[in-house]
């Protein structure tokens, strides 16, 4: 006599037990689990009587996870981003459950609206508030609410799933949601051509590989029944948006559909937000646990909203979408629009130097200035390739730090250069490309802020960012104040990310035909040296000798550096042979900057500067009072000397004192015959000398 056969959901939880799955008792033709404890509870096949079973996933079911598909399009699309696997599903949405075993994935929800709803794809799996036990799926041998049965798709009730990296399913889930989103509405509307470049050069623009975006828009045209001529129209349209990207030609991208009225912008916010690539939420994950990502922080929180992960990468988001962001502690508390309070009770946190020698730290921007030929690009290329290599550089030590360069005017010069300055000095390039040490980009201008949002995404902290150079990246009127304010953005974001920030500026080579010292080198308005923190100026001592540099230090944000000259040399292959009666073939196979000498006394302090000028002051009395004895006008120069004497600061300091004192006469005056103006004395002898300065 045979007994009574089992219900079918406790047949079929005897088989998911003996996969290894924990099963938890369902109320019949619901999702929700009978016992409020099930969680933390175990049960047996025997405890799920005539009712539903359920799957909890997670580690407790050896990773299973179940990606949940409840949108139209998407059923249709899985099959061209989902792994094959084992599926299950209902008459009216067969193949609406995808099950993997996924160690590390989180439960991720990807909402996107619908006219008359709200479309979902989910990845089932742990949640934060359980690392072991997370979320359960209605699995076969159970009841729809509808009335309909869950059972497996047909031919795979005996397949297992497939283990998939969490990483690359999360990453296949999110191509799935975009293709849904952009199949919902490929037909309305027609003007698919347009369509088809807007969305290949948005996803190009947002670090979308080419053949990703061929992949998705030829999935689209095929399960939204283009006929063949539209398809083979829409291809070429997205092969051209390929090609001209990849030659660094502008390409439309999302937001010209929505400004030619083709999609609501609603949509395209549900593109961007889904279409994020695996780097890219790594680099965003970053930046919201920085000072300057809060509000990237807490628009990530909101795309979150009951999700337990934010597409499989931020486990730290996960805890916070729990506690509610109302609880989080940012970096930014008691930054308003007057900018941050600083409590000056406490010790200030020391410079964090990349390269202390020369002054080069986090807080505004740093210039390595120049007038053109006096190679500011060769020294910019020489710092950050011996930043990115940890080797010393010109003499000073540097901290090894991730560097990225952005070059807006060399083009192909600077690859020829960084890889002559490798081979000069034995650096691998391999070893800094694969362990990202120093990445190099060929900007596309302006740097505005956008760009430079952009920019914040991807730079890590403590990172070093050159720029070369900062006229051609931002494309700005030399002589308007706005040419400064890409500078004092990238230095808010230096501040913030703590990012060293170097710029290549251009520099006046001399005004009416004398060299103009300091910050007033720089070429345009003002406000642009007023946002440097540090400032490097290279000039050409001798214009007949086109390899000699001299460095100076126009600003330091603490000691000035000593100026110091190198020499750029070529350096021929080792081992390379001499043709006859020619030069070596291989003499520009390196290139490498030797320093030469120094032109300055030691650094001294304020009181030893103090002595030496007050020393300078009776030596210039005497000498006026011998050579000019009935009171004459004299040039600086011509009282202080040539700017080669290592005493000609001190001496010039010294006269600036004397003139404040009233024992010199300060006019400024047009020497004839060549129209140079130059700052010209009056000695006044006698009581003369005692009176204050006339400045006429």
């Amino acid at each position: 006599m045979h007994g009574k056969p089992l219900p079918a959901a406790q047949a079929a939880a005897i088989e998911y037990c003996a996969h290894g799955w924990r099963i938890v008792p369902v109320s019949r033709r619901t999702k929700r689990p009978t016992d409020d404890g099930w969680p933390e509870n175990h049960y047996e096949p025997g405890d799920i009587g005539d009712g539903n079973v359920g799957v909890i996933l997670g580690p407790v079911s050896g990773h299973l996870c179940d990606v949940d598909i409840d949108s139209h399009w998407a059923l249709e699309l899985a099959p061209y981003f989902l792994p094959p696997t084992l599926t299950f599903g209902r008459a009216s949405k067969p193949a609406s459950h995808w099950l993997y075993v996924c160690e590390g994935a989180r439960s991720i929800k990807r909402k996107f609206a619908r006219e008359d709803s709200v479309e979902m794809i989910e990845i089932r799996a742990k949640n934060a508030a359980n690392d072991k036990c997370g979320h359960q799926s209605v699995f076969p041998g159970s009841v729809h609410e509808s009335g309909e049965s869950i059972e497996w798709s047909e031919g795979c009730k005996h397949e297992e799933p497939q283990r998939v990296d969490a990483g690359e399913l999360s990453w296949c889930v999110a191509k799935l949601t975009v293709a849904s989103i952009i199949a919902e509405g490929w037909q309305e509307g027609s003007q698919r051509n347009a369509k088809s470049m807007a969305y290949a050069g948005g996803l190009l623009e947002r670090g979308w590989s080419a053949e990703e975006v061929r992949d998705l828009l030829q999935a689209v045209r095929e399960v939204a029944g283009d006929d063949e001529q539209s398809a083979r129209k829409n291809e070429a349209a997205v092969e051209r948006t390929i090609l001209a990207y990849e030659n660094g030609t502008k390409v439309t991208g999302f937001g010209s559909l929505v400004a030619e009225g083709v999609v609501d912008k609603s949509v395209v916010s549900d593109i961007e937000r889904h279409a994020k690539t695996p780097a890219q939420l790594q680099r965003d994950l970053k930046l919201a646990s920085t000072r300057a990502g809060k509000q990237l922080l807490e628009r990530m929180i909101a795309e979150a909203q009951d999700t337990d992960a934010m597409m499989g990468v931020a486990d730290r988001l996960a805890e916070i979408a729990q506690t509610g962001s109302a609880k989080v502690v940012t970096p930014t508390e008691g930054v308003s629009r007057l900018g941050r309070v600083v409590d000056f009770t406490t010790d200030a946190e020391p410079i964090k130097y990349v390269c202390e020698g020369l002054g080069i730290a986090p807080g505004k921007i740093s210039s390595i200035g120049g007038y053109p030929g006096t190679g500011k690009g060769p020294f910019l290329d020489l710092f950050a390739l011996c930043v990115a290599s940890g080797r010393p550089f010109l003499g000073h030590a540097v901290e090894r730090r991730k560097v990225c360069f952005l070059d807006a005017e060399t083009g192909m010069l600077v690859e020829t250069r960084l890889k002559r300055m490798c081979n000069a000095l034995g650096i691998d390039r391999a070893a800094l490309q694969e362990g990202e040490w120093l990445t190099l980009i060929h900007a596309q201008p302006p740097i505005d802020d956008e760009y430079c949002g952009l920019l914040e995404t991807m730079l890590e902290r403590d990172m070093l960012l050159c720029i070369d150079s900062y006229t051609s990246a931002v494309l700005g009127d030399q002589n308007d104040s706005t040419i400064a304010e890409t500078a004092f953005r990238l230095g808010r974001m230096s501040s913030a990310l703590g990012v060293s920030v170097v710029v290549a500026t251009h520099e006046k080579k001399s005004q009416n035909g004398k060299r103009v010292d300091d910050l007033e080198m720089v070429s345009g308005h003002n406000a642009l040296a007023a946002s440097m923190q540090c400032a490097i100026s290279l000039t050409r001592p001798d214009d007949t000798d086109k390899k000699l540099i001299e460095v100076r230090c126009a600003r330091a944000p603490e000691e000035p550096f000593q100026t110091f000259r190198i020499r750029w040399e070529d350096v021929t292959e080792p081992e390379a042979k001499d043709t006859r009666g020619g030069k070596l073939k291989a003499e520009k196979w390196g290139l490498r900057a030797v320093v030469e000498a120094s032109l300055e006394i030691a650094p001294m302090t304020v009181e030893e500067m103090r002595k030496a000028i007050e020393a300078e002051e009776g030596p210039l009395i005497a000498k006026m009072q011998a050579h000019y004895p009935g009171g004459q006008q004299v040039t600086v120069s011509e009282l202080v000397g040539s700017s080669g004497n290592k005493n000609a600061n001190n001496k010039r300091s010294a006269v600036r004192n004397l003139v404040q004192s009233g024992r010199l006469l300060a006019n400024y005056h047009w020497k004839q015959g060549r129209g140079v103006q130059k700052k010209q004395l009056v000695w006044l002898p006698g009581p003369h000398s005692e009176i204050g300065v006339v400045q006429r």
